[in-house]
C-alpha cells in the first residue's frame, strides 16, 4: 500500500502541563486508520544560514536611501555582502562561524510528520479522506497551532536533514 500526509510545523513548548498531555494523549487516541504513522520531531538546526540572509536583508533599504551617494551605496552594499560571504564561507569549510561560548547557535523546530495509508495508487475519494483525517488530527492539537508545511517549505526541511545547500 502507499501513503498520503504531511508535515505539520507546530509551536514549540518550554513545559508540558496535564491540559498539553491530554490533548497528545486525545489527538493520538482519535480513530486513525491501523498502520497511520505519526512521528514527533524537534530537531536543532547549527545553521546561520538564515542569521545570514537576514543580515543582508536588513541592509537593502541602503540601495534605496536618497541621502547616500551611488558611490556610498555601493561601498555600503559591497561590505554587507562580503561580511555575509565571509561567514557563509566559514560555515562551509566547517568552521566555528562565531566566536562565542561555545554555546552553537542553533534553530529548533518542531514538526509532526502524519501519514496516513492508503492503496499504492489512490483514487480521489481516498486522498480526500486521508485529508480529512489529517485535518481532524491536525484541529486536535490547537495548543500547537500546527500549520501544514507546503512543498517547498518540506523540500527546505529535507534538504536541512541532509544538509543540502540551496544553489
Amino acid at each position: 500500500h502507499g501513503y498520503v500526509g504531511c508535515i505539520l510545523r507546530v509551536n514549540q513548548f518550554s513545559g508540558i502541563d496535564d491540559s498539553i498531555t491530554d490533548e497528545i494523549e486525545a489527538a493520538l487516541g482519535m480513530n486513525l486508520p491501523p498502520d497511520t504513522y505519526v512521528q514527533f520531531i524537534q530537531i536543532q538546526i547549527p545553521d546561520v544560514s538564515e542569521q545570514i540572509e537576514e543580515y543582508v536583508r536588513a541592509r537593502e533599504p541602503i540601495n534605496h536611501d536618497e541621502e547616500l551617494t551611488e558611490e556610498q551605496r555601493q561601498l555600503l552594499t559591497g561590505i554587507a555582502k562580503s561580511t555575509a560571504g565571509y561567514y557563509a564561507d566559514l560555515q562551509d569549510k566547517g568552521r566555528p562561524v562565531f566566536l562565542d561560548s561555545g554555546v552553537p547557535i542553533t534553530e529548533s523546530h518542531v514538526y509532526i510528520a502524519v501519514k496516513i495509508p492508503v492503496a499504492e495508487y489512490p483514487d480521489d475519494a481516498q486522498v480526500l479522506a486521508a485529508h480529512e483525517r489529517i485535518s481532524a488530527f491536525q484541529s486536535s492539537l490547537n495548543s500547537f497551532s500546527p500549520a501544514r508545511m507546503n512543498r517547498a517549505e518540506t523540500l527546505a526541511l529535507w534538504r536541512r536533514f541532509f544538509n543540502i545547500r540551496r544553489s
